[in-house]
């Protein structure tokens, strides 16, 4: 929380993970295409936190997408399932090992 105070960040962050999951770190960076990104690192290789601070939506091949409340989610299933979705301007990249488990991130986003 204090990283996105003192950066003055208008994102939603992670508050709960599944359980075992904690972040480790907090990455501030600039890509090489010019965007901002914020990524919460955890203690899980299949389990982090993406925001591309953009007012461009990033689209993606989808494998399924689901409409919840007029956000649309893209899910794409492998090994691990990645969930992204696009809101205030912000495009969220959710990794975890189930479904199940990016939807109880995404659930308990919480606003700066």
């Amino acid at each position: 929380e204090q990283m996105i105070e003192e950066e003055d960040l208008n994102i939603m962050y992670p508050t709960v993970f599944p359980e075992g999951v904690t972040i480790n770190s907090v990455r501030f960076n600039v890509e090489s295409d010019g965007n901002e990104t914020v990524q919460f690192v955890t203690n899980d290789i299949d389990t982090n936190v993406q925001i591309v601070l953009s007012e461009n939506q990033i689209i993606e091949d989808d494998i399924e997408t689901t409409e919840i409340e007029g956000t649309i989610y893209r899910i794409h299933k492998s090994d691990f399932v990645s969930v992204s979705y696009y809101l205030n301007n912000n495009t969220y990249y959710i990794l975890a090992k189930s479904l199940d488990d990016a939807f109880l991130i995404i659930e308990n986003m919480k606003e700066q």
